[in-house]
């Protein structure tokens, strides 16, 4: 199946750009392939079992799902489809935000298709992976996510995927804080990042990787985050991504070293436990 690489605005996406935008889609049950540029997502399908389908580039401008393990009928055809352009953020409109990068030299790059945060099919996974990297090395994270996934969110608690879906107009931004804090192991930290994989771009993510690689990035020396909060300060409610961008532009390229390695996280990030 083919599908157009192009998001509501009438944006061009930028497919590897995309897979790479953070280093969830190499953790199961993600299988990242580098050289192919391409990933493996295991999906669930209404009314019917979980599918796993293989992403890749197409002909220019779209790419190619394939579903693996056999053929399928219209219907679960259909919802594969819609699956992964969930996956992708089709369905999010960056035009504005590119129309404000263009204006900043250090990220006008990005409008020529990234900034689109790759989510997992549902907000829980994202917030099970999200709290495997808090305190700890990436290495650490790697070893903690495991190919048969035995938790489950837990029976009382928020309804997690309408929380995914609420629109700022219906629920702000610090009140979707609000609610991830009160999550098991979700700290401030750790809802910044989630935050940003749910499309809420507002948070800037402070951690023992981000701020030094700023640092190395500008000045050489360490940074407050009043001086972050000022650079991007003029994105409003896209903050956080054009932050995040301005850190992870080599992430495109082939030779880069990705996904970074992460420090182990400083003490004022023990809160995220």
């Amino acid at each position: 199946m083919e599908l157009p690489l192009v998001g509501a605005g009438g944006e061009t996406v930028d497919l590897w750009r995309t897979l790479v935008s953070h280093g969830f889609t190499s953790l199961p049950p993600m299988i990242l392939d580098r050289h192919a540029r391409a990933v493996e997502v295991t999906l669930p399908i209404s009314g019917g079992r979980p599918r796993t389908v293989r992403v890749a580039p197409g002909r220019p401008g779209s790419a190619m799902i394939q579903i693996l393990g056999g053929t399928d009928g219209i219907r679960v055809r259909t919802g594969v489809v819609a699956m992964v352009r969930h996956v992708l953020r089709l369905d999010e409109d960056l035009s504005q935000f590119y129309a404000m990068v263009e204006e900043d030299p250090a990220l006008s790059w990005a409008a020529r298709g990234a900034g689109r945060m790759v989510r997992s099919p549902t907000l829980f996974e994202d917030i099970v992976k999200t709290v495997c990297t808090t305190n700890c090395a990436w290495s650490a994270t790697e070893r903690g996510i495991c190919w048969r996934w035995r938790v489950r969110p837990p029976a009382v608690t928020v309804d997690l995927e309408a929380l995914g879906r609420a629109a700022p107009e219906a629920l702000s931004d610090d009140d979707v804080a609000a609610r991830l804090i009160a999550l098991p192991g979700v700290g401030p930290y750790a809802a910044a990042q989630i935050m940003l994989l749910m499309g809420r771009y507002s948070r800037i993510i402070y951690d023992s990787w981000t701020r030094p690689t700023y640092a190395r990035l500008t000045s050489g020396r360490a940074v407050k985050e009043a001086t972050i909060r000022r650079r991007f300060g003029r994105y409003g409610r896209y903050a956080g991504l054009a932050f995040w961008l301005f850190l992870t532009q080599h992430w495109g390229t082939r030779d880069s070293a990705w996904p970074p390695e992460r420090e182990a996280a400083p003490p004022e990030r023990a809160r995220d436990r």
